[in-house]
């Protein structure tokens, strides 16, 4: 769960943040199997909340986490945590 959810931003976080990234996605998807059953959604490997609910969390987390300034060629965007 954590390195799906790490896809997306990998190259915007910090390395604290990607661990907290991959904290956060290994706690979705374990309420996301229990919600996913609890709905009787068949879903036996556990893909959507593998690939779709941490994939969604680790996309979002860009708007959240993203720290710009030394990764793109002098661009200076921020996060919503970093005063984006």
């Amino acid at each position: 769960a954590g390195l799906v959810a790490i896809t997306a931003p990998v190259g915007t976080v910090t390395t604290p943040i990607s661990i907290l990234i991959g904290l956060i996605a290994g706690l979705l998807v374990v309420a996301s199997v229990k919600f996913f059953d609890k709905m009787k959604i068949d879903d036996p490997v556990g893909a959507i909340s593998v690939h779709g609910v941490c994939g969604a969390w680790g996309t979002l987390s860009i708007g959240l986490f993203a720290k710009w300034d030394d990764a793109f060629l002098g661009r200076e965007d921020a996060g919503l945590f970093y005063g984006g």
